[in-house]
């Protein structure tokens, strides 16, 4: 049953956002520059539809909803560790994910279906099921990874510096 909260915009935001999702995770296992600009737009993508349904939080939403951001944040850092992550011959950072990248994504998708069984175990699987919950630590979890390896890449480039200098 759909909860009082359920429209036809959250909806398709939501399968907006899952759909954004789904594909940066399956681009995310070929060749790419550290900064390409779907890094920062799918993020703030899933913000903004995310951010729609806030208000509509009650108080065991926003304990979910920090429990999975945390968790988010979490393995989007340690996502963030296992690509690999180099200077290509045109001094561009580039990036790939790896099996273990993709280990992690399974880690991910399956403790958030853990969590949302304990939710509706619980009882508040109605309540909170809006965009919010789901889509801001989608957010959340391809910032932080995003992250990591941006700052993975800024090393590269440092240490290829003092190697050039000395």
């Amino acid at each position: 049953m759909l909860g009082s909260n359920f429209s036809v915009a959250g909806l398709e935001g939501a399968v907006i956002g899952v759909a954004v999702l789904v594909l940066l995770i399956f681009r995310q296992f070929s060749t790419r520059s550290v900064t390409n600009v779907f890094n920062i737009v799918a993020p703030l993508a899933l913000l903004y539809f995310g951010f729609q349904s806030v208000n509509q939080l009650d108080s065991a939403g926003w304990v979910i909803l920090t429990a999975s951001l945390s968790l988010g944040i979490a393995l989007g850092f340690a996502r963030g560790m296992t690509f690999r992550v180099w200077i290509g011959p045109a001094g561009q950072a580039l990036m790939r994910g790896t099996s273990l990248t993709f280990g992690l994504w399974v880690l991910t998708f399956a403790l958030k279906i853990g969590m949302t069984f304990v939710e509706a175990r619980f009882g508040y699987a109605s309540e909170v099921a809006n965009n919010a919950v789901t889509l801001l630590p989608g957010a959340a979890t391809l910032a932080a990874q995003a992250l990591v390896v941006w700052l993975r890449a800024q090393d590269l480039r440092v240490g290829g510096a003092r190697i050039k200098a000395s």
